[in-house]
């Protein structure tokens, strides 16, 4: 669902690849290089010209969706791909829990046209929605009893945060930390053993 909610979960990925790459970076340490990098770069810039067009009534909002879940579709198998043949466990569990996730719930809004809510958990959040209703260009409250949003839209109410999630956010969170986690180590490598060995043997 739109709101703050929305953009804190997207800042949790942030927050604990920050924490948590230090006592990581030591088990990514064997990783190869993450490649396809620059797909996410056009992730973001189609989600962005999805918005402005969306906010200047440009087109159908399902279809400006649609086109955009199928870029993430594309991005996704495109990512994991590059990365086949990831060096780290780890960062290749990050790398699938990413494509899976940022894939589920594009699945969702190509069958939908919008990313389905059940209206049901955004009622128990206050939001007066029903279903086929439309809260956000990008987002249409379904009912319980359709299956493919039960099962790849979002449904999970966050109390405190104010948004409904999906199982596809829940795979995001723990993969883009570890993916950040790896980009972080990259950029602060640590200490080899040899080169820390030398230095107390020069002492």
């Amino acid at each position: 669902m739109p709101g703050l909610g929305l953009a804190a979960i997207m800042l949790m990925p942030i927050v604990a690849a920050t924490l948590l790459f230090v006592p990581l970076r030591y088990r990514i340490d064997a990783a190869s290089p993450l490649r396809g990098l620059w797909l996410i770069a056009v992730v973001v810039l189609g989600t962005a010209l999805a918005m402005r067009l969306q906010s200047a009534e440009a087109g159908s909002d399902p279809v400006i969706n649609r086109a955009l879940a199928i870029l993430v579709i594309a991005a996704c198998a495109g990512f994991a791909w590059a990365n086949r043949h990831q060096t780290s466990g780890l960062v290749r569990t990050g790398v699938w829990l990413s494509v899976l996730g940022a894939g589920a719930n594009a699945l969702a809004t190509a069958i939908y046209g919008y990313m389905p809510v059940l209206a049901s958990s955004a009622r128990w959040l206050g939001w007066e929605v029903g279903a086929g209703d439309h809260p956000d260009p990008q987002y249409v409250a379904v009912h319980a009893s359709q299956l493919p949003a039960l099962l790849l839209g979002d449904i999970l109410p966050v109390p405190g945060l104010e948004v409904v999630a999906s199982i596809g956010d829940l795979l995001l969170i723990p993969g883009f930390t570890i993916l950040l986690a790896a980009v972080f180590a990259g950029l602060f490598p640590a200490p080899r053993p040899d080169l820390c060995t030398s230095d107390q043997g020069g002492r």
